[in-house]
């Protein structure tokens, strides 16, 4: 006698997926939707020390470099990592959630900044890579940014205008980007340097009518000069003679080491 499946598996099957989509496809936080008490994750540390990971391959080709072009290039590398990671930072806060889609797009954004610093030693002359993987990081940006959007056509109607033209300055900024990756290297580095100009007062503009997120943002800093500070004085008490010189390569496993941190009773996180 057959044996039938049981009733329940279907009401199973469906909140299965319904926590699978809750869990992927929840759209971004809305505005003014606040965290109370929100703390800076070990993830978020990660992707701090991956832009970390980029300006120190540019600083390796400025110790090699050392001049007055050098430094130019160096000045300039520094500011497109600084706008890059403001602007997901930026995002993050206002905007990002402790789940599977937000944390997917980092892990995406992780990727790209990996392949943007193989690039970053030498941006100056060879530049065509670096903005290539800069443009990829962009478009993803440009994307999260356009979903904020979505969400206030249907929640927040009010804050329409300020985020089309935000969406718009990041699809100039695709533009921009892209067609230097074709430029000769002098011709590049001004295009760059002119965009970082116009973006450091855009979001500078953009932080007047958000006064609080400079300051959330800045807590992510001192957690991570924090980690960096515990991280030394670790190494410095399991014997070495001196700390070891820090390195693109061993950036990563100090996030990882803040999260152990938390299991040992030491405490891992704080506020943003």
């Amino acid at each position: 006698m057959p044996i039938e499946p049981a009733a329940s598996s279907g009401p199973a099957t469906g909140r299965a997926l319904q926590l699978f989509k809750d869990w992927f496809w929840r759209p971004p936080r809305p505005h003014g939707e606040t965290i109370v008490d929100r703390r800076v994750s070990p993830l978020e540390l990660l992707y701090d020390l991956a832009y970390a990971t980029v300006i120190a391959q540019a600083g390796n080709h400025l110790a090699a470099h050392l001049s007055a072009n050098g430094f130019f290039e160096f000045v300039v590398v520094f500011s497109l990592t600084w706008i890059a990671w403001a602007n997901g930072s930026l995002y993050l806060e206002l905007h990002g959630r402790l789940d599977g889609r937000t944390r997917t797009y980092f892990f995406l954004q992780i990727g790209i900044l990996a392949i943007l610093a193989v690039y970053a030693g030498d941006a100056g002359s060879g530049g065509g890579g670096f903005a290539i993987a800069y443009t990829a990081f962009l478009v993803v940006m440009t994307w999260l940014w356009y979903e904020v959007r979505l969400e206030d056509a249907r929640l927040h109607p009010e804050f329409l205008i300020d985020t089309g033209r935000y969406v718009a300055a990041m699809a100039v900024s695709v533009v921009v980007i892209l067609v230097s990756a074709f430029l000769p290297a002098e011709l590049r580095l001004m295009v760059w340097a002119i965009y970082t100009v116009a973006w450091v007062f855009l979001l500078l503009l953009f932080g007047h009518d958000n006064l609080d997120w400079p300051d959330r943002i800045g807590g992510r800093l001192r957690v991570l000069v924090d980690l960096l500070r515990r991280r030394r004085r670790q190494i410095t008490e399991a014997g070495w003679s001196r700390p070891r010189q820090l390195d693109a390569g061993s950036l990563p496993n100090y996030a990882f080491d803040c999260g152990r941190g938390s299991r040992d009773g030491q405490p891992d996180r704080a506020r943003a």
